[in-house]
């Protein structure tokens, strides 16, 4: 979020989303299937028509096998390159 700070300066990252979950938080890690599955349980959210995108593939690799649509942001890649 550092990076964030400095792109876009007063601007709180939190505020774009319904709800940013952090490990810290959760008690839970990526990869682990249980930090994706406690996120689908609280938001009660149907994984088939949930996306998860993040730049390390074995987290996209543990997010779709816990049946989450999943997008590896590869190197050089943004979220505004989704197809």
């Amino acid at each position: 979020m550092a990076l964030f700070a400095q792109v876009f300066p007063g601007k709180d990252f939190n505020a774009y989303f319904e709800k940013a979950y952090y490990s810290q938080t959760l008690g839970l890690r990526k990869p682990e299937p249980e930090s994706f599955q406690a996120i689908l349980t609280e938001q009660d959210l149907d994984p088939a028509v949930t996306l998860f995108i993040d730049d390390t593939p074995k987290n996209v690799e543990a997010a779709q096998q816990v049946g989450l649509q999943a997008w590896w942001l590869s190197p050089g890649k943004s979220v505004l390159d989704l197809d």
